[in-house]
Order: C-alpha cells, then structure tokens, then sequence
C-alpha cells in the first residue's frame, strides 16, 4: 500500500503515513516523497520546466517497489496506490497517464480526484511569468522563455520559497484562476496529462475506493471566511459569488450560481439572507464544486467497468485533522478535510492519542482499506459495503449517531444534482445531472433531521455569532462493531 501525502501540494511529508495502525494487518505499507510547490509543478511547459515533475516522482518509486519490495515481504502484482486530498488528486492523475501503466493494480481516492479545479492549471504560462515579476527576473519580449529559465535557475532554493509565499498572498484575495505553482498542468512535456483529465477518466479503469469527508469545503471555506462576513449585501449572489471566486473556473460561474439558487438555497434565505443562515449552504455549495462533482465525475463513466466503493465520512470524532491549528473553524460542521486520516495514521500528534471509540472506528476504517488492498474488496470479514451501480450510489455512510458506524445509503449528491461541467468530454447524461422527483430525498431519512440539521431551516437561526462560536459536543453509543450484520427497512446498515 503506498500512500500518497496532500496537504495542498505545498506543504507536508512522508512522515504523514505512519505505519502503527497498519502493523496489525498483513501489507507492507509505503509512505513517499515528491516535490512539493513550485519544484514539483511551475512550469513553463518546455523540456527545461516540463511540468507534473511530482508524478515523474511517485512514478519513480513505483519503479523503486516494482523492483525491490519483494525483499520487503511484499507483492509487486498487488500494488495498491492512495492518497488523501492533494494526494489524492496525484494518484488520479498518475491512474490517468500511460506512463505508469502496470505500476500499481488499485486505487484509494480520500477527497481527491484530477478533476479538482484547486489543483488544475489554467494557464501556466502566466503563472510563470507571475513568478518572475515577483523574483524581479529582467523583463525582455524577445527569446522570453529561455530567460526565464535562466532566471530560474540563478535563484537560490529560499528567494523561490519566498516568491512562492508572496505569490500566493498577493494572488490569493484575487480568487483561484489567480494562483498557480501548485498545480497540475495539460499539455506537460513530460507527457502524463497529454490532455484536460476529463478527456481521459473513462478510458482508464482500476478498481477503485472514492469517497470524500463530508464538509472537506470547510478547510477551503475558512480561508475566506473573513472576505464573508465583511459583505454587508442583501443579495445572495454577492456571498454565492465569493465562494465560486475561490472554488470555480470563470466558465463554470454560471452553472453553480444557477444551482445553488435552485437546489441548495431557499426563499427565505434568498429573500432575506444572512452569513449565520447561508453557511450551510455555502459549505454545501463548496463541497459539491470541490469534491463530491469531481468525485461524481469521476465514476459516472467507469462504475460499470471495474468494481467502485464509494464512501461519505461523516464520522464526527473528537478531533478535527487540522484543529490543533490557532485559528478553529469559525462555523458548525461536521467531518472536515483529512479527518478520515486521523483513523489511519497517528499524524499530528496532537490528533494521535484516541478514545474507545475513535480506536474502534480506527480498526475497522484500516481492516477495510487493508482488505481492499489485499482482496479487492473492502468487506472481506463479512461487511456490506456494495459497488456502486447507478454512478450515484449505492455508498457507504461513515458515522458516528448509531450503534453502528457504517450505513448504505443510496444517493451520494443527497438529492442535489451534479451538473456536466465537461460536454465536450462527456456526452451522456446520468440521473446526476438532472432534478430528481424528490429534490433532497435526505431530508425524509429517518435520521437525517436529527443528526444533519444544517439542512434544516430552524437550525440556520442556531448558528452562534461569529466571534462568540464554540464547537457543540456530541455524545454517541459505538457498539457491536465486530459481528458485522446487515438490517432491511430503507437503509441498510451493519455494525
């Protein structure tokens, strides 16, 4: 199993898979390295800055294991490739290319894919010279590019760090088409993404886990949070749009203003809107661009080529992956960005000491991920966790408001649906991209009212002020967790 770090693609290590969950299990577990930032994605899409240099890395230690891990106790026929977040946009990627064909067998996709628009360069070229205006490379229209390779190479490893740092602070406010040296490029002459990611994800196949973190948008939402809570407006479209300024490609503007409006949004909140009643909705509209739409499209094409487990993790447990930072999450949510990776690695520390229950989620969190590994399937020991059928579901529900954890529920987008953002590319419809008869069927789920207010309209006038917020505690009974059994009625569950 190797593992593939995120962290946004400019930040973190190898030191985030840390193996002591696994040692129960038998795999061999690999934890890798690539070039992070600048070193790993500015480019100028020539042979001297090629671009997607981060997957030439990964690709090398596939090499690496291909030819050694035997010595290790491991299989090179049985290879399975995962990452988390930007990780996991690295590992759809490098599944995309076929130059690491034959290198790995099956994929784990934890809040990631390569149709992520954080991670996907619009215009490298751009970003290029972004970088040298800000590094002061001498300004010149003729032979451009070989000097600013030149440039580039007269600086020293910190003069690219702090151009990088003052990059992205200047660029940031502006919205995300503005900021780049961490990002995939098309068109790398290197040769992994030849084209747009979405031109190729139904012809590459493997059997694949994908799933995400039910609010993974918080960890984005917060960064600009403050630019929110600073609108004075009457009009809902003024916060819609701050959120597609740092979430959306300008030509997708319109499709998710329209959505939101129609699926997401009520006429109360439309009519009278206020930050304390739009976050939910706002997180949901982060969530569905960033995440479950990329995931969506994703497998609409490709679920009934190779098995697809799909996944929501909505388990709420005592910590949040990065909530040991200073500033805490300045609105109510449920399980953010990474906190499934809190039940595979002791990683920060500050996130590594369990209680009963976060340990007992952990066991079965890592006895599914190593039983994929190793079986192909998630549920060897007798679970049901089915493959997907109709490129919505069915999916597992990891949660923490039953005496059991793991529900199969049947709609991944919760009744919202998915628009195509990529016509060109995909030319059928699904019932993802169309209202379905019952828009929001969640909102009936016997449990959904309960332990998912944000959906409901009383709970939006709960929010405490932005200054005055603190987390609500949440008491739950896990039990039953080792004699797997599976229930009828509307939902399935086991425990």
């Amino acid at each position: 199993m190797v593992f593939v770090h995120g962290e946004m693609l400019f930040d973190g290590g190898a030191e985030e898979g840390q193996s002591d969950y696994f040692m129960e299990k038998d795999v061999v577990l690999i934890s890798i390295n690539y070039r992070l930032a600048p070193f790993g994605f500015l480019t100028t899409l020539t042979n001297e800055m090629p671009g997607n240099v981060a997957l030439a890395d990964i690709q090398l230690a596939l090499e690496w294991i291909q030819q050694y891990i035997r010595a290790f106790g491991g299989d090179p026929l049985q290879v399975t490739l995962f990452g988390q977040a930007g990780g996991a946009t690295l590992v759809h990627a490098l599944s995309l290319s076929d130059k690491a064909q034959g290198l790995f067998h099956r994929l784990i996709l934890q809040s990631g894919t390569a149709l992520n628009p954080l991670f996907l360069e619009q215009d490298a070229l751009s970003i290029a010279r972004s970088f040298a205006n800000l590094a002061r490379c001498p300004r010149t229209s003729a032979q451009e590019i070989q000097n600013l390779h030149n440039c580039f190479e007269r600086l020293s490893t910190t003069e690219i760090l702090k151009t990088m740092k003052r990059h992205y602070v200047e660029n940031e406010p502006r919205g995300l088409h503005f900021m780049g040296g961490f990002k995939l490029s098309v068109g790398d002459t290197l040769g992994y993404l030849p084209v747009h990611p979405a031109a190729l994800v139904s012809n590459r196949t493997f059997p694949i886990i994908i799933g995400m973190a039910k609010d993974a948008g918080s960890f984005i939402l917060t960064s600009f949070y403050d630019e929110l809570s600073r609108l004075r407006s009457n009009n809902v479209s003024d916060y819609i749009n701050v959120v597609l300024k740092h979430t959306a490609l300008p030509r997708d503007y319109l499709v998710w203003k329209n959505l939101a409006l129609r699926e997401i949004f009520n006429e109360e909140e439309i009519r009278n809107p206020t930050l304390h009643a739009l976050i939910p909705g706002l997180l949901e509209l982060t969530n569905l661009i960033l995440y479950r739409g990329p995931i969506i499209d994703t497998i609409r094409f490709t679920y009934k080529k190779a098995p697809t487990y799909l996944y929501s993790f909505d388990y709420r447990g005592e910590y949040h992956r990065f909530g040991h930072l200073k500033n805490p999450l300045p609105f109510e949510t449920d399980a953010t960005l990474s906190d499934d990776n809190i039940y595979l690695f002791p990683y920060p520390k500050e996130v590594s000491i369990l209680n009963a229950k976060d340990r007992a989620l952990s066991r079965e969190f890592v006895t599914m991920w190593t039983d994929f590994a190793t079986y192909g399937v998630p549920n060897n020991g007798g679970g049901v966790w089915p493959n997907v059928t109709n490129g919505i579901g069915p999916f597992l529900r990891i949660v923490n408001f039953k005496a059991s954890t793991l529900e199969v529920d049947y709609h991944f987008g919760d009744g919202i649906p998915v628009p195509n953002l990529y016509p060109e590319y995909f030319t059928n419809t699904t019932s993802t991209t169309t209202t379905t008869t019952t828009p929001r069927p969640y909102l009936n789920h016997p449990s959904y009212t309960t332990y998912y207010p944000q959906h409901n309209s009383n709970y939006r006038q709960s929010y405490q002020q932005p200054d005055n917020y603190h987390y609500r505690s949440r008491t739950t009974v896990l039990n039953g967790m080792n004699q797997p059994q599976l229930y009828g009625r509307e939902s399935q569950y086991y425990s």
